[in-house]
């Protein structure tokens, strides 16, 4: 058609050229939709970045003055007292409160990094027997039987093994502090070929369905002494060697599932 020279087109050339009219405008239309779509993708990704940011600093923040004012008070009373057992206990507030901190700013560090994971290989049943022998003690204390359930013949997986300790000693940890006296805690390995299946349960104090979606955030917990970090550390573990994580909580027992590939791949 370009060719043409006789400037003449007949009926059909120009439904043609009528229906390549019709293509481009809806293909620069579509084109100048995406480029909208992506700006304000972008705009409302930095906004959430942003948003995170600032959600964290409060956080900290919150988290830091509490122990900051009790250390402060702790300080002042000092001063004014003369009381040896009562100085003791003062600077027992102290240290606790400082050690505090640390575990304040220990956790938001882990979260923070997001460090990718070293991966190595090793059989999940040493972590998870490490992590019973490690809570044990704190159990007994309470009369708390901690049961693990291990697969039959051993099995040899590649993955972050320290990665995987802190996940399973922040969910066993939430666990004993949900357990009353006398209770019980479970962990369960099972080797599913592609995959292996980490369950830990407990019958404590079930998680209201409300609060499940939010477990997970930075900063939500629902404990008087807790920074809310420790879930979002699991979370991001898991993530980070592809796996996923599910939490069930009824009447009668809470139970999160971790299910790691038997083979992490960066």
């Amino acid at each position: 058609m370009g060719h043409k020279r006789s400037g003449r087109y007949s009926p059909e050339d120009l439904e043609w050229i009528e229906t390549l009219s019709n293509h481009l405008t809806f293909f620069l239309s579509r084109y100048r939709s995406v480029q909208r779509v992506l700006k304000v993708e972008k705009t409302m990704i930095f906004q959430e970045r942003m948003a995170a940011i600032g959600k964290l600093s409060s956080g900290v923040t919150h988290e830091i003055r509490n122990p900051l004012n009790i250390i402060s008070t702790s300080l002042q009373m000092l001063k004014n007292s003369s009381d040896p057992k009562e100085n003791e206990k003062l600077w027992k507030y102290i240290e606790e409160e400082l050690s505090r901190i640390n575990s304040i700013l220990e956790n938001f560090l882990y979260f923070a990094r997001q460090k990718p994971p070293v991966i190595e290989d090793g059989d999940p049943s040493e972590i998870v027997k490490k992590i019973s022998l490690l809570l044990g003690e704190s159990a007994s204390k309470k009369n708390i039987e901690i049961k693990t359930y291990l697969p039959d013949a051993p099995f040899t997986s590649k993955f972050d093994k320290t990665m995987l300790m802190e996940i399973l000693l922040n969910i066993g940890t939430n666990a004993l502090d949900a357990v009353e006296f006398g209770g019980w805690i479970t962990f369960k390995l099972e080797n599913l070929g592609n995959f292996f299946r980490i369950s830990v349960s407990n019958n404590g104090k079930p998680i209201p369905s409300s609060e499940i979606q939010h477990i997970f955030e930075p900063f939500y917990t629902t404990k008087e002494t807790g920074t809310g970090l420790g879930l979002s550390i699991v979370y991001n573990y898991i993530n980070a060697m592809k796996g996923h994580v599910e939490v069930k909580s009824d009447e009668k027992e809470t139970t999160f599932s971790v299910t790691i590939p038997t083979e992490v791949k960066i």
